[in-house]
């Protein structure tokens, strides 16, 4: 099932990367390079799941994830995070329904990334 999906993230190669593979999967994917052109696309479109970069320019994932919790979207919010520091507790606790890392290596992001929607579809 086709999923409407956002990438915001200020690292531009792997939203490239994501978009590819998830294109390639039959989704449809918008992206914003910061939280501000984020927050306009999610103010205009419906997304099915949003994956933001938990610290990019302008409003940062955290703030995100609470606009969409706050206007009671029906938006997965997943943060994409370098800091290790950031748990599935942490990310809860800040909006976010789930969280991926960045160390990860790229297949296994990927992988993560599909169980997601996956799940989201109903398919897991």
């Amino acid at each position: 099932m086709e999923k409407n999906i956002l990438i915001a993230d200020d690292d531009k190669d792997l939203i490239g990367i994501i978009k590819k593979f998830l294109t390639g999967k039959g989704h449809r994917v918008d992206f914003a390079y910061d939280g501000d052109r984020a927050l306009d696309m999610i103010k205009s479109n419906h997304y099915d799941i949003i994956f933001v970069d938990f610290n990019m320019p302008g409003l940062t994932g955290l703030e995100l994830a609470k606009y969409v919790k706050t206007n009671k979207l029906d938006t997965k919010t997943v943060f994409l995070t370098g800091y290790p520091a950031i748990s599935a507790p942490i990310a809860k606790y800040s909006g976010a329904d789930e969280y991926l890392e960045k160390s990860a290596s790229m297949d296994s992001l990927l992988d993560s990334i599909v169980e997601i929607i996956d799940r989201e579809s109903g398919k897991a």
